[in-house]
């Protein structure tokens, strides 16, 4: 993760699953064409069972919980005033 596009417009989903984890395709839309930063700082102020189950979908792969909470502690992240 070391330089990031903070404006690539993203979706941010809960993927379907069943049994032990497997994705199945779709599942619940959160928010769709916003970008990085918003979907981090959104994401982030969902509760933690919440986040724990959300994805960030970009052109270069999926970010998860630990991903998400990454990028919101990294330096360069451009946190907006009044979002979270």
């Amino acid at each position: 993760m070391s330089d990031i596009n903070w404006d690539e417009e993203v979706q941010v989903l809960e993927p379907s699953t069943f049994g032990d984890g497997d994705v199945l395709e779709g599942g619940r839309l959160f928010w769709d064409r916003i970008s990085l930063a918003e979907a981090v700082e959104r994401c982030m102020g969902l509760p933690p069972e919440e986040l724990a189950r959300v994805n960030i979908l970009a052109t270069n792969g999926c970010y998860t919980r630990q991903d998400i909470e990454t990028l919101y502690e990294r330096r360069d992240f451009p946190h907006s005033a009044g979002l979270n």
